[in-house]
């Protein structure tokens, strides 16, 4: 099968629909440093979806994953289930990995496996083409697309997470953008507040920002602090974008999880 053909099919049938649905096409550079992580190569089935949809996508329910979870899922299933990737996961909700047969170039199936309280993986179960997914999703959408969210209101939300040293520099190189802050540290729970969480408020980028403060003892301590924006931000003008780069240019390590496509309420 000409799969990029397909997905080109796909990609025009959803112009239609291009103010209520969002993906973000992966670039081969991109796709080559997955394959150099997993030390192996994505067959055609899934390159060209990627590189057609990449993972941050609204389009098909059944098939969202982000990169960081891509990689734990890979991780969690890489023994026990050699050749196989993980293209989504519900494993919050439902237990269920969905991965496909890397191996098998002429296999188009995708393949549940449940993970029970254990983290033991059951039985892997063959389910449906991942073409047959993807048609679904399309004729789902042609009956419910005008009950969905804009793109205009959905949005991005990535929370930072800073060590005490990374905390100090991170103060310092922002002073250049405006950094101020705008309330003492206070107990995040009160009266009781036995977790040791602590607030404060900051302003970055004429937003009001809360700052959170976790001492996890030995004289370590986290900070967090969320920056949301909507999906459609130019890249230039992303305050999350922005802050990444400052950190990686200064070197400040830091922990980030993303979590797109939210509605605003």
């Amino acid at each position: 099968m000409d799969y990029k053909k397909y997905y080109k099919e796909i990609e025009e049938s959803l112009m239609k629909f291009s103010e209520f649905v969002y993906y973000e096409p992966m670039t081969k550079d991109e796709i080559l440093e997955i394959e150099k992580r997993i030390g192996q190569t994505i067959k055609p089935l899934y390159r060209e979806y990627l590189l057609s949809f990449g993972m941050i996508q609204d389009v098909f329910e059944e098939l969202r994953t982000n990169l960081d979870r891509f990689f734990e899922d890979f991780d969690f299933i890489k023994d026990s289930l050699s050749g196989y990737l993980p293209i989504a996961s519900g494993i919050d909700f439902e237990d269920i990995i969905v991965l496909i047969n890397n191996n098998d170039l002429q296999d188009d199936f995708v393949y549940n496996v449940e993970v029970d309280s254990n983290n033991k993986i059951g039985k892997l179960k063959k389910i449906k083409p991942l073409q047959e997914i993807i048609d679904e999703s399309i004729l789902e959408l042609e009956n419910d697309y005008q009950d969905r969210c804009r793109n205009e209101d959905k949005i991005n939300i990535v929370e930072f997470i800073l060590s005490n040293n990374d905390f100090t520099k991170f103060i310092e190189i922002f002073k250049a953008v405006g950094i101020k802050q705008k309330t003492d540290w206070k107990p995040k729970y009160y009266p009781e507040n036995i977790f040791g969480y602590e607030v404060a408020i900051f302003e970055l980028f004429n937003n009001e920002i809360i700052f959170e403060r976790d001492d996890i003892g030995e004289g370590n301590t986290k900070y967090r602090f969320e920056l949301e924006e909507p999906i459609l931000t130019d890249y230039e003008k992303s305050i999350i974008k922005r802050t990444e780069q400052l950190l990686d240019n200064h070197k400040i390590r830091f922990e980030k999880i993303e979590c797109k496509l939210f509605e605003n309420d």
